[in-house]
């Protein structure tokens, strides 16, 4: 049962001691009616000739070599070039297992669904490695698919008219928190499969790790606009207000004060909030306390405190968590 075409897209950045890996993984699906867009996002080690050696040995490999755009960019130009009827996506340091396509393929036409989301494997993380995804199966409702399926490109199969409205978002980090819950909601019929197809590589060296002024502001505004969505999906406003307390607190505790939009509208957020705060870790509500007591402590406190709220808070960043 291969009738329909498959497009996995892997958008490819200096990750040389992990690409064969990858499309190795890629090229040994099942699943044989695939084609694999790699697009070279301007890289400077040796992938762009990993990428043509590859195109060079299977027919199946369409490279297309760019200027460093960025992740959202890659992504787009990969979904313009895209023949297939289904669309995946792949992260160039990532792997699949053999039946990465098949599965969700099959659970698609068998439920005629347009959104497949399946389990993983973290990888490089001995305890997170070992868990699945929540313990769910069969039909969900958009609202279920938001909160268990991961705000990530690369644990779905994706029917290529979700595309035809929403896009990435070029030029920002954190593309899929700002985006994947507004493809959910195009979708007419979502499947979770709870089969762990996809391996993510938790590296020190990744974005997720390369903390500098700009990537806070991006994984705030990126929250922001979750979030915000979310209320107008119908989502219960007061835990929306609860995770926009926690993002706010987070941001400002990592920035230094400043005239910043992002930065006014974070104390904004923290400083209306009257609803109960046991949403909050004993560390977020003692830094609660001491911003509405004194904004200029609250600055010193949490170098003092050595930025125990910000570690606690790394997984949630690592792993694209909802």
């Amino acid at each position: 049962m291969e009738n329909s075409l498959i497009s996995v897209i892997v958008p490819v950045y200096n990750v040389e001691p992990y690409l064969r890996r990858c499309l190795d993984s890629i090229i040994s699906q099942t699943y044989r009616n695939i084609e694999i867009i790699l697009i070279d996002d301007g890289s400077t080690d040796g992938c762009p000739q990993i990428c043509d050696e590859y195109r060079e040995r299977d027919a199946r490999i369409a490279v297309f070599h760019t200027g460093n755009h960025g992740l959202s960019a890659a992504r787009n130009l990969g979904i313009d070039h895209a023949r297939g009827e289904w669309i995946m996506f792949v992260d160039s340091d990532d792997w699949t297992e053999p039946d990465y396509c098949r599965l969700p393929y099959e659970a698609a036409v068998e439920h005629d669904a347009d959104l497949v989301i399946f389990s993983i494997i973290l990888e490089g993380s001995t305890e997170e490695s070992q868990k699945q995804d929540n313990n769910i199966s069969g039909v969900l409702s958009a609202r279920e698919a938001v909160v268990n399926g991961r705000p990530a490109a690369w644990n779905k199969f994706y029917h290529r008219s979700l595309f035809n409205v929403v896009r990435y978002p070029e030029g920002r980090l954190f593309e899929d928190i700002a985006t994947t819950h507004r493809i959910i909601y195009q979708a007419k019929k979502i499947i979770f499969l709870n089969e762990r197809l996809y391996h993510y590589r938790i590296r020190k060296d990744s974005l997720s790790h390369k903390k500098d002024k700009r990537f806070y502001r991006e994984l705030y505004r990126a929250y922001l606009q979750r979030y915000e969505d979310l209320l107008s999906y119908g989502f219960p406003r007061e835990k929306m207000e609860q995770k926009m307390l926690s993002e706010s607190l987070h941001f400002l505790l990592r920035m230094e004060p400043g005239d910043d939009p992002l930065l006014a509208r974070a104390d904004a957020i923290v400083s209306a909030y009257t609803g109960e705060t046991d949403c909050l870790g004993s560390l977020e509500q003692d830094t609660l306390k001491v911003w509405r007591m004194d904004k200029q402590l609250f600055h010193f406190y949490y170098r003092i405190r050595g930025w125990k709220i910000d570690d606690a808070h790394e997984e949630e960043i690592a792993h694209l968590n909802p």
